[in-house]
């Protein structure tokens, strides 16, 4: 047996793991369509996704939702039980804030968020009770012309349960009723960032960073090879910190393999751009703020209400519009909305801007801007609109031209009466013939 020969023999026996792969067996890396990370596991370990569903759905969270009713061309706050029930306390233990918060969080980690409508022996809605989404599988019964059930596995068996005690917010589905997660469409990417990390942490904890060929001058005896063996094996358990100290005629020649070299930790790893990409969440809410300026991320905030948060918050007025409001109220005008002005709301100047501009042109009346701004309204005199008397109708200009006239006078004809600033009330105006 040669020099070379025994030295690979202690290379193998010390450095070289069972368990190591080897370049032949890369492909092992590769995680299959079946395996890998759970939902609720990638939600714990994964700061990204952790924030940009925390974004969402604290989002949904925080807007408010009201029932209003619309006749005769007026939107009416609607007094009723179920405008408390859904805006203040859908369920009897969350808040309304929690419970919409959840619902979104469902929808963004499983794909599909489910709530049962609990009602009394005369119909009026209790609670709005969220379930776990993995108990619950949607069906058309046969036995009921198709209709949509859900099947509910509960303490005392499975149940099923008419679509109509049944709110269901999915995500987007190609078939079926089913959504596809957020996670899932990031799950390749996942389970093979989870395969490279168990890669490298066992390479670290387990194995050699680099394994090598060891060059002896001379033969050595039986119990000199093992004193060696046992030389070695003591100073690489101290850790990659530990000095190798040679002695003459033994040369150390070192055979580089490492992970890294491959890139597949750079180049597979989950990044804040795919998070951001998969979930719509823009970059600066993920703390992610090279190249960003205050203008770019006001625009992005705009941009993330509205094709984010709006379309999952129609989605929500919807279900709630058709499962707890009858024909009836929909048709005489009845309908549940969210506030999504709370959400881009803008700094104090820009609203200022604004309720300038809307004021003037019977946009919008004082209370509503009390209302907009959450202070208390000045009573009856705050609804009435208010026109600026530089604008004007074509076929009213003389009567205008007359009101100026009077007002500079100090009389008025009772028409409409100037606020001093510009602007006129015309509330109790009427139209001329």
């Amino acid at each position: 047996m040669g020099l070379v020969t025994r030295a690979r023999e202690v290379i193998n026996n010390i450095f070289r793991k069972n368990n190591k792969p080897s370049r032949s067996s890369l492909t092992s890396w590769f995680p299959s369509f079946t395996s890998g990370v759970s939902k609720d596991t990638a939600l714990q370990n994964h700061a990204a996704i952790y924030g940009a569903i925390n974004r969402k759905s604290n989002a949904i969270g925080q807007m408010p939702i009201k029932l209003h009713r619309k006749k005769d061309g007026k939107r009416i706050q609607v007094d009723d039980y179920r405008a408390e029930l859904v805006g203040a306390r859908p369920e009897i233990n969350r808040s309304a804030f929690i419970f919409w918060r959840t619902i979104e969080a469902m929808k963004e980690i499983y794909g599909n968020a489910y709530a049962f409508i609990e009602r009394d022996i005369d119909g009026e809605i209790i609670q709005l009770k969220l379930l776990d989404p993995k108990s619950v599988k949607p069906f058309e019964n046969e036995d009921d012309n198709n209709e949509l059930y859900y099947k509910v596995s509960t303490k005392k068996g499975i149940i099923a349960i008419h679509h109509m005690d049944i709110l269901h917010f999915p995500s987007i589905y190609s078939s079926g009723y089913e959504g596809i997660s957020f996670i899932e469409a990031l799950s390749n990417q996942l389970n093979l960032n989870k395969t490279t990390q168990e890669t490298a942490k066992s390479q670290a904890e387990n194995s050699l960073k680099v394994s090598g060929v060891i060059k002896l001058a001379t033969n050595l005896k039986k119990e000199a090879r093992e004193l060696y063996k046992n030389e070695l094996k003591e100073m690489y358990s101290k850790g990659w910190n530990s000095v190798l100290v040679l002695e003459n005629g033994v040369d150390y020649q070192q055979i580089r393999f490492d992970v890294q070299d491959l890139k597949l930790l750079e180049n597979n790893k989950i990044t804040i751009q795919q998070v951001s990409m998969t979930s719509g969440v823009p970059l600066f809410m993920l703390s992610e703020m090279d190249g960003a300026k205050y203008g770019s991320i006001e625009h992005q905030n705009i941009h993330f209400v509205q094709s984010c948060i709006s379309p999952d918050a129609i989605m929500i007025e919807q279900e709630l519009n058709y499962k707890l409001l009858s024909p009836k109220e929909r048709k005489d005008g009845m309908y549940f909305k969210f506030n999504i002005n709370a959400l881009v709301r803008g700094d104090m100047k820009t609203r200022a801007d604004y309720y300038n501009k809307m004021t003037p042109i019977a946009g919008m009346t004082p209370n509503k801007i009390y209302e907009l701004e959450d202070m208390e309204d000045i009573g009856p005199l705050g609804d009435r609109p208010l026109v600026s008397l530089n604008y004007t109708f074509l076929d009213t200009l003389e009567n205008h031209e007359r009101i100026k006239k009077q007002s500079k006078g100090g009389e008025g004809n009772g028409e409409g009466k100037q606020t001093g600033n510009g602007t006129e009330d015309i509330s109790n105006k009427k139209p001329s013939s």
